[in-house]
């Protein structure tokens, strides 16, 4: 009979092992440090080699071919490596993703995957996908930017900053839809966050942000004006305009390289065609600077 220092630990996580590949899986957020049941790589190391001292010690083989029986403790050790090779599997996936992924793409590292609105059998699919913005300035493309952010709640201020530094200027006004707005950014900090578990016994509390709400107000003023009116009008036509261009009458919809910067690159050399052709427009005046439109109201 042989004894191991944490053999209790090691039959523990043996069998809640075996429990966790009957259940399904629980998902894991992109920070959770890389551990089965409190067992860590380094650990789950240290107990296979006190495991091999100790069948060298009892005079105990290992034996591999096939019809012959397995020991106890060899198949502890076999297991214990299984679920050291699975822990440095997950943590060479969280690597690639980093904390701001949830997936990638085996095909392409960068991209994640979304779900696309259309496919030949009128369902949604998942497939590996990049975030474009564009940056339209009197029809003309000025700027373009590809992430692997599956909202667009980030990309406005790096679009900004993208503009600050090549152009060495701020710009004074934006238009941008309400998907840019996340709401409130320390959401996730709020110490006044209503925990289910920890305050079961305690109602919700309701607060209400003053300065959200006159930010709010603000807002609305300035959406529901007459100037308002008219940027919504533009953003709307120009920038939605060349969206819907280039998938719907181009059919533009698919990347022929892979990585974010061979995509950008590959979309910037299209979002240039596209500003040769509106300039040949504007000189032969197919086209003309967009001042409103004549009569209408936008609700």
């Amino acid at each position: 009979m042989f004894l191991i220092e944490g053999m209790e630990k090691v039959r523990r996580v043996i069998d809640e092992n075996r429990k966790r590949k009957l259940t399904k899986h629980k998902k894991l957020s992109n920070n959770t440090v890389i551990e089965i049941d409190n067992c860590s790589p380094l650990e789950i190391l240290k107990l296979q080699k006190n495991l091999m001292r100790i069948a060298e010690g009892e005079g105990i083989s290992f034996v591999h071919s096939k019809g012959k029986q397995k020991t106890e403790i060899q198949k502890l050790y076999e297991e214990l490596e299984e679920c050291g090779n699975r822990l440095m599997g997950y943590k060479e996936c969280f690597e690639i993703m980093g904390k701001d992924r949830n997936s990638y793409s085996k095909t392409d590292l960068e991209a994640i995957f979304m779900r696309m609105k259309e496919d030949h059998m009128l369902n949604g699919q998942l497939k590996p996908a990049y975030n474009v913005q564009i940056a339209v300035e009197n029809y003309f493309i000025i700027h373009g930017y590809v992430s692997n952010d599956r909202t667009d709640y980030n990309t406005l201020i790096l679009v900004l900053e993208k503009h600050r530094k090549a152009f060495g200027e701020t710009l004074e006004e934006v238009t941008a839809d309400s998907g840019y707005c996340s709401g409130c950014e320390h959401k996730a900090r709020c110490l006044y966050k209503y925990d289910a578990e920890k305050n079961s016994g305690r109602n919700k509390v309701m607060k209400i942000n003053e300065q959200w709400e006159a930010l709010k107000e603000a807002s609305n003023a300035n959406i529901q004006s007459e100037k308002g009116i008219l940027k919504r009008q533009i953003r709307s036509i120009q920038t939605e305009g060349h969206f819907g261009d280039i998938k719907e009458n181009e059919n533009f919809r698919r990347f022929n390289y892979r990585s974010s910067e061979k995509v950008y690159k590959e979309f910037m050399l299209y979002a240039m065609g596209r500003n040769i052709n509106k300039y040949h427009r504007f000189l032969h005046h197919e086209i003309e600077k967009f001042t409103g439109k004549a009569e209408q109201k936008t609700a």
